[in-house]
């Protein structure tokens, strides 16, 4: 599997999107991310092992504690960064490092005779750049 592909990969996991969120403020120790996701902590631990090999957070150890935060986009592989230069390129209605404007909310229907209100759709998730949610 090439390196872009285990990037995204790495991406496409829930609990691995809520600790990369929780690491924006700063850098955490796996106790820290275990309270504040309220995961056990192997599986914590597990999930940072991905991302760390993918090259999206680092670690650094002091006794028995280990503390992770986010890595600078520049330690990404290459093939990675090609990757996103050209998404960004090819995509040009995802600006880079900004986020999209407020959805606006929809018109609440009226109470006409209809029968029953029609199901409502799923919002689409939001398409914010990679580099927002990391950085």
């Amino acid at each position: 599997m090439s390196e872009a592909a285990r990037f995204f990969q790495a991406l496409g996991d829930e609990t691995r999107l809520a600790l990369l969120a929780k690491l924006r403020s700063g850098e955490k120790t796996v106790g820290a991310l275990v309270s504040a996701l309220g995961c056990p902590q192997p599986k914590v631990s597990r999930h940072l092992k991905v991302l760390k090999d993918v090259g999206l957070v680092r670690d650094r150890k002091a006794g028995r504690h280990v503390t992770y935060e986010l890595a600078a986009a520049a330690q990404w592989g290459k093939d990675v960064r090609g990757w996103l230069e050209r998404l960004r390129a090819e995509a040009p209605i995802v600006p880079a490092l900004e986020r999209p404007a407020a959805r606006p909310r929809p018109a609440v229907p009226s109470r006409s005779s209809s029968p029953s209100p029609s199901p409502r759709a799923k919002p689409s998730p939001r398409a914010d750049d990679i580099e927002t949610h990391l950085l």
